[in-house]
This record gives structure tokens, sequence and C-alpha cells, in this order.
């Protein structure tokens, strides 16, 4: 009576929290549906949990017969566990010993492709029904046992015919013996491997056998690491929580980086090229430093003495510091006035000036040198063989000079005094001072004194500004 009870509160409180269960995810989002075939479903009902890796993460909506008289068990987990693949795999396991069960899944691996359809469907042959306590031990009693002997009897008769049939209930029956010959198929499929590996550990084990010392301390240093690590785990299992973080950036800079190696492995072949003559360059550089220390240390000795002068011409550069400052603006003013003596061709003007001066000088006669000039005194000095209207200049023989004598005398001083000065007679009477005068006839001519004097003409110095400036 009191285990009736027990199994009683049992159910009830498991109901309970499935139905809390059930409301607490009923709030979520859309639960993945997914089915699943098994041999048997016995105790299995709607509202039982559906374990992922030991935890609850779904519940099972409906126990339905399948067309080949299977059990189709209906189930809804959480949505990030989907989809599940093609080596998925579900088993019903016992709760509890008064009877509860559950449904324990693998949503497999992404090596397999993924199940589709509007309700994923997990296959037979993937799943496993393990057989209850309580009907193994019913069918060691009485009446059972006796059956159960009539019972293997005609089901060896029954079974003698189909072997692979009844080997494939027993594999689904235990799923140890499933587990076990999958690891023998593995172990049969990679035998060779295996032989391979067995005589390769007959030469490692050789190798640490003569090595035992550092085997010894290789061990005793990883228990030190082992010790430090588990001292420590606290701080392995953060960094294991931010590990998948981490490695969900790091996988777009490795993209990234991938894509810049192969875009710069054109340009590192070609720095594998230059790396040659680069190395040859740098080996140059060890003999011009040896020729240049010399040369180094005296610069460094007469950095002394520079910095004593520039610390000396610091008041010197202070005080030139304003006139400097002033110095733009005087040589921009010397530019324009450069730029205007140039325009108007003053340098030529007087390298002439200078260049006629210096013929002019050169000139000499028999006692020294003579000087031929022009005097600015209006046209009454220019040279001329006739008397020229107002003028007052009195020329020898005429009626103004006094006396035969005193004309004669003056006639002979005036020839003696002009003679290296005298024009020929045939000299024009231009004004212009470009002509050079010749020298002159011993006589001088006798002219006529001008009949009434004028005014004396303004000065014409039109023609010399023009002759000094070259136009």
């Amino acid at each position: 009576m009191i285990a009736r009870l027990a199994a009683a509160a049992a159910g009830v409180t498991a109901l309970i929290a499935a139905l809390i269960f059930m409301g607490v995810r009923g709030a979520g989002p859309t639960p993945y549906r997914v089915d699943a075939i098994f041999d048997n479903a016995d105790f299995l009902v709607a509202g039982q949990d559906v374990k992922i890796a030991g935890a609850v993460e779904g519940d099972v909506k409906a126990v339905r017969l399948a067309p080949d008289h299977r059990a189709r068990v209906e189930m809804e987990v959480r949505r990030e566990f989907g989809p599940f693949h093609t080596d998925a795999t579900c088993s019903i396991r016992p709760e509890s010993l008064i009877g509860e069960k559950f449904v324990d899944c693998d949503p497999g691996s992404p090596k397999g492709r993924a199940l589709t359809g509007s309700a994923a469907v997990v296959p037979l042959q993937n799943n496993h029904s393990p057989v209850d306590l309580d009907l193994v031990l019913s069918a060691l009693r009485l009446p059972y046992r006796s059956r159960l002997t009539v019972l293997i009897n005609e089901l060896g008769v029954g079974l003698a015919g189909r072997p692979a049939e009844l080997n494939a209930a027993i594999r689904r029956a235990n799923p140890a013996i499933q587990r076990a010959n999958d690891v023998l198929s593995i172990l049969n499929r990679d035998r060779r491997t295996l032989g391979h590996l067995i005589d390769a550990s007959d030469t490692v084990l050789s190798s640490l056998a003569a090595h035992r010392g550092d085997v010894r301390d290789f061990i005793g240093r990883a228990d030190k690491v082992a010790t430090a690590v588990a001292d420590r785990r606290g701080d392995l299992g953060v960094a294991i929580d931010r590990l998948p973080p981490m490695l969900q950036r790091l996988e777009p800079a490795a993209n990234d980086l991938a894509a810049f190696a192969t875009e710069a492995r054109p340009v590192a072949r070609e720095l594998h090229s230059a790396a040659q003559p680069l190395a040859n360059l740098l080996g140059d550089f060890g003999p011009l430093s040896d020729a240049a220390r010399p040369t180094l240390v005296k610069l460094n000795e007469l950095s002394v003495t520079g910095r004593r002068a520039v610390r000396s011409a610091k008041p010197v550069a202070a005080k030139l510091l304003p006139i400097a400052r002033q110095l733009p603006e005087a040589a921009r003013i010397g530019r324009d006035l450069t730029d205007s003596l140039k325009a108007r061709g003053v340098p030529e003007g007087l390298l002439k000036f200078l260049y006629f001066g210096s013929a002019a000088v050169a000139r000499f006669d028999s006692y020294s040198h003579i000087l031929p000039s022009y005097q600015i005194a209006g046209n009454c000095a220019v040279y001329a063989t006739k008397p020229v209207a107002g003028c007052d200049a009195h020329f020898g023989g005429s009626v103004a000079a006094g006396g035969k004598g005193k004309r004669k005398a003056e006639s002979g001083k005036r020839g003696r005094r002009s003679r290296p000065h005298r024009r020929p007679s045939s000299a024009p009477t231009s004004s212009s001072p470009s002509a050079s005068p010749t020298p002159a006839a011993p006589a001088a001519p006798t002219l006529p004194a001008p009949s009434a004097p004028a005014p004396a003409a303004p000065p014409d110095v039109t023609h010399i500004l023009d002759y000094l400036l070259g136009r």
C-alpha cells in the first residue's frame, strides 16, 4: 500500500513538473518537431521528458502506432538543437524504478545530412528500446519461467531461418552491443593502420626505454602542470566559455588574413628577388661605417667649437634680427629698381658711356692726351665755319676784331691753340655728339662778325641724354 502511495505521489509530482515545464516552454520560441521510430514504447506517454546530453530540452507530444507495427514517438525540443542529422540517435530509458520513462536523444554531428520534412524522423536502426527490469524479473517466476522456456524453444524454431532479423533485434535491444559492433567495425576497417601503429609503438617504446629518466621527469613535470591547471580551473572555465565568441570574431579576421596572404604572394616573390641586392648593399655599410668613423670623431670634436661659436653669435644674431626682418621689403624694392633699370637700358647706356669716355681719354696728339668735348651752352658752342645769327663770338679777321695786326696776332695765337681741336673745312654743322671730332687745319678761317646779336637759345640736352642712355 505504501509503495502504491509513493508511486502515485511520484507520478503526481512528475505530472506537475511536466505541466510547469510545458508552461514555461510554451512562452518561448517555436520548438523543433522531431519523431523517432521504436520497436517498443511501453510505459512512455505524452508529457514525459526529452533529454539531450542529460539536460531536459523538450517533451513527448504523442505516442502513435506506425503502419509497420512500430511505435512512433512525436517530440518537440528547443529550436537551437535542430535540425537533427542522419546520424542522430534516440533511446527510451527508465527515469526511476517506479517505471517513469524519458527519451534520450543525440541530434547527430554536422558530418551527417540534415533531416528534412515537416517532421524530421529518426529511423528505427538508430534507436533503442531496452527491456524493462520488471519484465526480466517476471520472466524468472513460475509459471513465467516455464513459459519462457517454451517461448525460447519456440522462438528458436521460429527464428531458425531469420538470423539477420534476430541479430538486428538484439542490437536494438542492447545499445552496448550495437556500440561494441560499431567499434569493432571501425577497428576492422582500420586494421592495417592499427598494425602499423603497433609496429611503430615498438620503436617508440624502445626509444622511451632508452630515455626512461627523461620520461620520468616529463611525468613529474606533467603532474606539476596538471596541479597548476587544476588550481586555476575557474579561470580556465571562463577562458573556455569565452573561446566560442573569440573564435566567431576570429573567423572574419582569418578570412581577411588569408585574402591578404594571397594578394601579398607576388609582393613576397618580388621582395625575395630584391633580397640579395639589398643584402649586398647592407654588406657595404660595414666598410663605409669603418671609413666614416674617424670623420665622425673629428666632427664631434669640431662640434664643441661650433657650439661655442653659435653661443657667441647669438647676441649678434639678436641684433641683426630686426634688420633681417626689413631685408625682404628692401630686397623687393631693389628688385623692382633693378628690373626698371634693365627695362630702360641703363646698364647698356652706362657701359657705352664708359666706353666712349675711355676712347675720348685715350686720344692724344704730338704733345699730350686730348679730350674733345662739347660745351652745353646752346647752339653757339657748336663748331661752325660761318658766323651764326644770335651768337656774339668774334672770329679772327672779322670787322669787330679791331685792327689788322691785332687780328693777325690773335689769329696766329688762335690757330696755334686750336690746331689739335680744329675740324676740316668740310665738317658738318650737325649738333649730334656721336660724331667724333678730328684734327683741323693749322690756320683758322677768317669769319665775318655777326650782323646783329640775338638772344641765346635754351640749352638742348635731349641728344646728350639719348647718347648716355644708348637710345
